[in-house]
């Protein structure tokens, strides 16, 4: 498969107006200081 094909293919079928709108909703503020993922758990060496 032509990934170049494969994504020229998805921007075609994309709802862009759609995509305004999800973005656009309230509150879309930007997270709190300190709002952050907690880091992945170690690996464990058995």
């Amino acid at each position: 498969m032509n990934t170049a094909a494969t994504f020229a293919d998805r921007q075609n079928r994309a709802d862009f107006a759609a995509f305004d709108r999800i973005t656009a909703r309230p509150g879309g503020e930007a997270p709190p200081p300190g709002d952050t993922l907690p880091a992945p758990p170690k690996a464990s060496q058995t």
